[in-house]
């Protein structure tokens, strides 16, 4: 298994998040949701290998993606997941703590509403 914790950085507080789940050959092999309360998810068991790991804000785009462990990741489309840390499961152990801490996204506006 492998267990987790989603956080906004300025308050702490949990965050309910997209969480992808990759292989060493950048195929996508699922998508989760951590708890909207806690925060936390824990996979399921997987089989042994090196997997990677993208979180990202799908209910409200308002915190930056991110690839484990803390990499920034600007465009969810585009991100290489292999970049990051790989989470390494053998013999079905468990891996806790990781976690992700999120930090807002700046959109900076006109006066009028308008991005830019």
């Amino acid at each position: 298994n492998i267990s987790w914790i989603i956080t906004e950085f300025d308050t702490g507080m949990p965050i309910v998040a997209g969480i992808q789940l990759y292989n060493s050959n950048k195929e996508l092999l699922a998508y989760y949701a951590s708890d909207v309360k806690t925060g936390q998810y824990t996979l399921p068991a997987k089989p042994n290998g090196d997997y990677y790991l993208v979180v990202n804000d799908f209910l409200n785009d308002t915190y930056i993606s991110q690839i484990y462990d803390d990499i920034i990741c600007e465009n969810l489309s585009t991100c290489d997941a292999t970049i990051g840390d790989a989470v390494i499961i053998s013999d079905l152990n468990n891996v806790s703590n990781i976690n992700f801490i999120l930090k807002r996204d700046v959109i900076f506006t006109n006066g009028f509403g308008e991005a830019f």
